[in-house]
């Protein structure tokens, strides 16, 4: 028996007890609560000349769509997103269904043929919802739970009226940007924890970009047997940076190895 039938609503539920979210910034899709309002509530609408694919309109009037652009660079998982039926020309808004259990499901995309994806909470994760192709035995992150709100005859519902004092969930980092943001507090601390020895030792403090893709800092080298005052202590700080830097990029890649394998 189907378990989707066009015109009726329904909410996704991951493993992590959090719903396919629609954010109201009318792009973005996360995982978010359960929340009183229409932004986890999806409208199922069959494909024409399809008996076994679906689509899901949000509120908002858009569908959910799987791209072709990475969620991290260096990382495995594709970005979804809400898409206007205008901007629509191919099958990334085309779901089949896969049953996984009772009232379980996994929703493997027409275009690609990757799965929907909740990812955990951690960094750089944080609750993001994704698409890819499964890795492993472990499917568990690819099982949503089929909640029905209502039923065809049933199934209108509009995007949600703002309250003066609600507090709306920042979507997921759809890039790298946050990833290097991250990095680059890191490295920040690290900068002010040795700011005072460096200047005691005739330097300065190095200069750290914003944007997180321009040199950190202005190094010439030094022909052989030059000697600047205060060049230990400033090796020793470079160190320290360094070290810092590659404890975190280490610390991250191993948990993310090991809750993403």
């Amino acid at each position: 028996m189907k378990m989707f039938h066009n015109g009726m609503v329904v909410k996704l539920q991951s493993y992590h007890e959090k719903y396919l979210h629609a954010v109201d910034d009318q792009t973005s899709v996360i995982q978010g609560d359960n929340v009183a309002t229409n932004n986890v509530k999806w409208r199922v609408e069959s494909v024409p000349g399809s008996d076994t694919l679906i689509r899901l309109k949000s509120c908002y009037g858009k569908y959910l769509a799987a791209s072709d652009e990475p969620f991290l660079v260096g990382f495995t998982g594709f970005q979804v997103h809400q898409t206007p039926p205008s901007g629509c020309p191919n099958s990334s808004i085309d779901w089949e269904p896969i049953r996984g259990g009772n009232q379980v499901v996994q929703l493997k995309n027409s275009r690609f043929s990757t799965f929907l994806r909740a990812n955990n909470r951690s960094p750089p994760w944080r609750y993001s919802v994704t698409h890819k192709l499964p890795l492993g035995s472990s499917t568990k992150r690819l099982d949503w739970n089929l909640i029905i709100v209502a039923t065809t005859e049933q199934s209108s519902f509009s995007r949600p009226k703002m309250q003066a004092n609600q507090r709306v969930p920042a979507p997921a980092p759809t890039s790298g940007q946050g990833f290097m943001q991250s990095a680059n507090q890191a490295i920040n601390t690290a900068n002010l924890a040795v700011h005072p020895t460096n200047q005691a030792a005739g330097f300065t403090n190095p200069q750290v970009s914003e944007a997180g893709n321009a040199p950190m800092g202005d190094t010439t080298p030094l022909d052989d047997g030059e000697h600047m005052p205060g060049a230990s202590s400033g090796c020793c700080c470079n160190s320290i940076i360094l070290n810092i830097c590659l404890l975190w990029w280490l610390i991250n890649l191993h948990c993310l190895n090991q809750r993403n394998g």
